[in-house]
Parts: C-alpha cells; structure tokens; sequence
C-alpha cells in the first residue's frame, strides 16, 4: 500500500510503526493487528507515556488544584493522577491505598492517622494523558524512548540501542526547552512554583 502523508501531528499508531520499522518489522495500517510485535511496541508506548508522564511536565500538571472530599469526608484521588503533593507544607497529606475505596487510592491524613480530611486540599497534580492529547515535543521524546527500550527487548543490537539513545538525548533537550521556554512564559505570573522560589530567598 502506497504511503499517505498526513500532516497532523505524530499519532500513536506513527509511534508504534517507527517501533516496528526500528527492528526491520512493516508498518501497520490499524492498531488492531493481533501481531505479537505490534501488541508489544503498543504495551512498550504505553508504558513509557506513563513512566514520563510521571515525571510531571508543563502540559500535564495542575497547580494549586483543589480536590474536594465525599460525603464521608474522605478525598478519593482522580483515576487518572500520577503524583499527588499538597501545596500547603505544613498538612502532612499523602496518597495511600484505601481497601474500603472503590478507587483504591484516597488521600491519607499521616499525622492523624485517618482518611477523614474534610477540607478541600489544593494539591499540584500530574495527570496521565493518552498520547495523543499531549504535545508533539513529548510524543516524538516518548516514541523514542520506548523505541529504544522495545529494540533492546526484541534484538538487542548495542549498535541501533546507541544511534536511538543519541536520538532520545535530542528529542529529550527539544521537550526540555519547550518546558523552559513555557516556564518563562509564566515566570512574571508568579505560579505556585515561581512564587515558593522567591519566597526561598
């Protein structure tokens, strides 16, 4: 099949086939291939967006963002939230595993010892995107580095693990100036973040 050009930005099924073509596989036309090494670049990007996203990026971090409690007074975490850290320092406030949850995960008290908050807690949150609802800078960083980490587990070549390595270093550099030239942007706003520097001084 003759290739199309699209010109949108990188799409998780791009990703998956420049997995694919880094271990000499042929591109895909749909993620709904039960090929073995197409489900396992799928399962490898996925893992990686999720590792990434983690760290908390510009594009997937709520500051200051207010998580209210139940009935019960007990603050049941948003399904899809990575990392939790309350803004208020002196509220000992951390994630932990509730079995009496239906999520699972609420927001534990640790210096009371309890569940029940009852207060509204602001909190800087970072959030799991699907690939595709993140920014062009990540998505090629991402596919990078989980291209790198599939080509190890599938071939293992030292020769393409350093030429992809030295890739995923670049992409990265381009994801960390996007994040600082977003951080200048903001900078004279005085962010949550910008603000506690100062205060710092």
């Amino acid at each position: 099949m003759p290739f199309t050009p699209t010109f949108v930005p990188m799409t998780e099924l791009d990703g998956v086939n420049m997995m694919l073509m880094s271990i000499g596989q042929a591109p895909l036309n749909t993620l709904s291939s039960a090929i073995k090494d197409s489900e396992i670049a799928r399962l490898t990007l996925h893992n990686s967006l999720r590792e990434v996203l983690t760290k908390g990026w510009y594009f997937n971090t709520d500051e200051e963002y207010p998580i209210v409690p139940d009935g019960a007074g007990k603050i049941n975490l948003p399904a899809n939230a990575l990392s939790i850290d309350p803004c208020d320092e002196s509220q000992y406030f951390v994630e932990r595993w509730d079995v009496a949850a239906t999520a699972g995960r609420r927001l534990y008290d640790k210096e009371n010892h309890t569940f029940v908050i009852n207060q509204t807690v602001k909190v800087d949150i970072s959030w799991f995107f699907e690939f595709e609802q993140i920014p062009q800078a990540a998505r090629s960083y991402i596919a990078h580095y989980a291209g790198r980490i599939f080509q190890a587990s599938q071939i293992g070549s030292e020769l393409l693990y350093k030429f992809t390595k030295e890739r995923e270093l670049e992409l990265l550099g381009e994801l960390q100036c996007e994040q600082r030239r977003t951080s200048d942007t903001n900078m004279f706003a005085q962010n949550t973040v910008t603000g506690r520097i100062f205060q710092r001084r």
